[in-house]
C-alpha cells in the first residue's frame, strides 16, 4: 500500500501542494524514468534513484504541476525512493499535460528506449565493468497506440563504443545484422515497424485478425484504424516538424510481417535475424522465404498429425474381426492468384509484379504477343507488322477504356436471359474451334475476318499473366493441412504429387481422399503403390451433379457410397466431403488482396492466414466437443 507518512514532513513545507498535485508529479516523474537515468554518470546504479533531475524535467514537472524549481526538488527528494520503487502507477490523465507543457522541452508521454542500459555482449569492456550505456541518439516518431490512437513520441537508440553494438526498442545492429532481442517469453508491448512508427502489439493483431475474419485488406485496415482509433482531432503534435500522421498500407504489412515473424521465432524458440543493409520493404524477405520453405516441407503445425471424432473414425464391419481406423481429407482447388511468367510451366519469380516474363525469358518481350507469331514487335507496340495482329492490340487497348466497358456491361445485361436459354455447362458460348480448351489467365481471344469470309481466332497474352488457382487438402474437420500453388492447371498429376509430398510420413496418411475430379485421379494413379491402400471417391454433391453415370469406371470406383466406412449406422455420411468447398467460400476472398503480390509475400500472407484459420477451428472443434488431439510418433495405425 503506498504511504507518504515518510514523507509528510518535506512535502509540508511546500506553499499549496494538494495530494492531488503530489500524485500528479509523481505519476509524471514515474514516466520519465528513463530520460532521467540517461542523464546519469555512466557509474550510475540504475536501481537506486539519482539525487538530482536533468534541467529540462525540472523545468516541465515545475510547469506542469504548477510548482517552482525549489519545490520540484523538494518533492523530488520526499519521493523519489517511491517512485523509483514503482509506488506510483502512471494513469492516462497525463497525456494533455505532456501536449501542453512537455512538448516544449521535447518531451512526449511515450519515449521508447531499448530494453537494456547495460551493453548485452558478454566481451564487451563496458559490461564487464558494468558502465551504462551513455552515447544515445533521440529520434521524432509516430506511435500507432490502441487506447490513445495516433501519438508523438520519441525512440533513442543507444550505442556501445567499445563493441560498436547499436540497441533499438526490438532489436540491436552488430555490423550488417539486425538481431531482434529474445522474445520466446514474452512477445513485445510496442513494435518498430519502421525508422519512425512504432505500433501497439495489440492493434497489429487486430489487423491480423481483421485479415483472417473478414478478408480486410491492408489499405482498409490502415483506412479503418486513421477513421475509428486514431483520435487525430483530440491529439496535439508538437509545433516542430513531423512525420506523417497517419497510418498507410506499408505500415500494416510491416505489422503483419514483423510480428508474424516474431510470433514464429517464438514458436520455435529462435531470434529474428535479418540484414540490416536491404531496405524495408526487403530486409526480411530472406526470413519470410524460409518461413514459406520450411511450411511447405513440414505443412501447417496445427493440422500435420491432427485427428479428432469429426475427421477420424474407428470403423467396425461385420465382415472383419479388426476394426478399421478411417482418417479422410478432401482436396479442390480455389482461384486465389499471383503473377507469374507467361511462359507455361516456368516457376522463375518475376522481377517485379508487373512484369509479363520472367528475366530467362525476358527475350519474348521482342515478339509478338499473339500466340503463336515468332515475328518481332513493331516499337512502342506488343504486336508485329500483321495487320490483324495489330488490329488485335487495338481493340485490347479499346476495351480498357471506361466508355467501351459500360457499353459492353449494357450489351451483356440485354442479353443475359438469351444466353442463359441456349448455353449448356461445359461447353463454349461460341461452340468451340476445335483448339486447345486451356485458357491462361490474362490471356485474349479475338476474332479476326479474313479475305475469304471466314473468321480466324488469335490468342494473345498482352497483360501479365496469373497463376491458376490454390489446391488446398482440408480435413472434414475443417483443420488445412497444406497449400499448394497450381501454376496452368489443376492437372491430377500435380494433385496426387501435391498429396504424396504432404503425406509421405506412414502414421500421417490417410484412407480415403474426396477429389471432384477423382475418376480421372484414380486411373493417373491405379499403379502408385502409394495409392494402394486409398480410397478415391468424389464427393456427395459433385457425385450426383456433375459426373455422368454412363461412367463405368466413375460409377464402379468413385461412388462414395461403395465405401461403407463412411456412412453412418443409419445411412447417413458421417464425414463432410464438402469441407474444403466450405473452406473456399472463406479462402478465394483473398484473390483481390494476393493479385499483385511478389511469390514470397504471397506464400508467407496465405500460410499466416491458414494458421490463423487452424488456430480458430481447432479451439471450435475443442468446444463443441470433438476432442482434437494429435498422433503420438509411437503409434501404429
Amino acid at each position: 500500500m503506498i504511504t507518504l507518512k515518510g514523507a509528510a514532513g518535506l512535502l509540508s513545507s511546500i506553499h499549496d501542494i494538494t495530494l492531488e498535485t503530489t500524485f500528479t508529479f509523481a505519476s509524471l516523474a514515474a514516466s520519465l524514468k528513463d530520460d532521467i537515468i540517461l542523464t546519469q554518470p555512466a557509474t550510475h546504479d540504475i536501481h537506486k534513484p539519482p539525487i538530482f533531475l536533468p534541467p529540462s524535467v525540472i523545468t516541465f514537472l515545475g510547469s506542469a504541476c504548477t510548482l517552482s524549481s525549489a519545490s520540484v526538488r523538494m518533492c523530488w527528494s520526499a519521493l523519489k525512493d517511491s517512485i523509483w520503487a514503482g509506488n506510483f502507477a502512471v494513469h492516462d490523465k497525463i497525456k494533455d499535460l505532456f501536449e501542453t507543457h512537455g512538448h516544449p522541452y521535447g518531451l512526449t508521454q511515450h519515449t521508447f528506449y531499448p530494453p537494456f542500459k547495460i551493453c548485452q555482449n558478454a566481451t564487451c569492456n563496458r559490461q564487464q565493468n558494468g558502465l551504462l550505456l551513455g552515447k544515445a541518439e533521440q529520434h521524432k516518431a509516430v506511435y500507432f497506440s490502441l487506447h490513445h490512437g495516433t501519438v508523438p513520441a520519441w525512440s533513442i537508440q543507444f550505442y556501445c563504443e567499445s563493441c560498436k553494438t547499436t540497441y533499438h526498442t526490438n532489436y540491436k545492429v552488430v555490423g550488417d545484422r539486425r538481431i531482434y532481442y529474445d522474445y520466446t517469453a514474452s512477445l513485445p508491448g510496442v513494435v518498430q515497424i519502421a525508422d519512425h512508427y512504432f505500433v501497439d502489439y495489440q492493434v497489429a493483431k487486430l489487423w491480423k485478425a481483421m485479415m483472417h475474419t473478414s478478408c480486410t485488406s491492408a489499405t482498409s485496415c490502415a483506412h479503418i484504424y486513421n477513421l475509428a482509433l486514431a483520435k487525430a482531432e483530440s491529439t496535439n503534435f508538437p509545433n516542430t516538424k513531423w512525420f506523417t500522421k497517419d497510418v498507410t498500407m506499408d505500415h500494416v504489412w510491416n505489422a503483419f510481417i514483423i510480428t508474424s515473424l516474431l510470433e514464429d521465432c517464438r514458436q520455435h524458440r529462435c531470434i529474428l535475424d535479418v540484414d540490416q543493409r536491404q531496405n524495408q520493404s526487403e530486409r526480411f524477405t530472406q526470413a519470410m522465404l524460409d518461413r514459406n520453405r520450411r511450411m511447405r516441407l513440414y505443412n501447417q503445425p496445427l493440422a500435420r498429425r491432427h485427428f479428432c471424432s469429426k475427421c477420424t473414425r474407428v470403423f467396425s464391419d461385420e465382415g472383419n474381426t479388426k476394426d478399421k481406423l478411417v482418417s479422410v481429407i478432401v482436396v479442390d482447388g480455389v482461384v486465389v492468384s499471383r503473377p507469374c511468367c507467361s511462359i507455361p510451366n516456368c516457376w522463375v519469380y518475376l522481377r517485379s509484379p508487373r512484369d509479363r516474363f520472367c528475366h530467362v525469358h525476358a527475350a519474348y518481350l521482342n515478339q509478338c504477343a499473339i500466340k503463336g507469331c515468332p515475328r518481332p514487335v513493331l516499337s512502342g507496340t506488343l504486336t508485329c507488322d500483321i495487320s490483324a495482329h495489330q488490329e488485335s492490340e487495338a481493340l485490347h487497348t479499346l476495351r480498357g477504356k471506361s466508355r467501351f466497358r459500360l457499353h459492353e456491361r449494357l450489351e451483356r445485361s440485354r442479353a443475359i436471359h438469351g444466353r442463359l436459354a441456349n448455353v449448356q455447362i461445359g461447353a463454349e458460348e461460341d461452340g468451340g474451334d476445335g483448339g486447345d480448351a486451356t485458357q491462361a489467365i490474362g490471356e485474349e481471344v479475338y476474332e479476326v475476318e479474313k479475305k475469304s469470309g471466314k473468321t480466324k481466332r488469335l490468342r494473345a497474352q498482352f497483360t501479365r499473366n496469373y497463376t491458376h488457382c490454390e489446391e488446398l487438402i482440408v480435413a472434414p474437420c475443417g483443420m488445412i493441412h497444406a497449400r499448394e500453388t497450381m501454376h496452368n492447371a489443376e492437372g491430377v498429376g500435380s494433385v496426387a504429387e501435391f498429396i504424396r509430398r504432404v503425406f509421405r510420413d506412414p502414421q500421417t496418411r490417410p484412407t480415403h481422399v474426396f477429389f471432384d475430379n477423382n475418376c480421372r485421379l484414380a486411373l493417373h494413379v491405379k499403379d502408385d503403390p502409394f495409392f494402394q491402400d486409398i480410397g478415391l471417391s468424389v464427393d456427395v454433391f459433385h457425385f450426383e451433379c456433375k459426373h455422368s453415370k454412363t461412367d463405368t469406371f466413375c460409377q464402379e470406383n468413385c461412388n462414395p457410397a461403395a465405401f461403407p466406412e463412411l456412412k453412418t449406422d443409419d445411412g447417413g455420411w458421417y464425414f463432410n466431403s464438402s469441407a474444403c468447398e466450405q473452406t473456399n467460400s472463406w479462402f478465394g476472398n483473398f484473390n483481390p488482396i494476393t493479385r499483385g503480390m511478389k511469390p514470397t509475400k504471397f506464400d508467407f500472407f496465405l500460410d499466416e492466414m491458414i494458421l490463423c484459420r487452424n488456430q480458430e477451428t481447432l479451439k471450435r472443434l475443442e468446444k463443441a466437443g470433438y476432442n482434437p488431439s494429435v498422433w503420438k510418433r509411437s503409434v501404429v495405425r
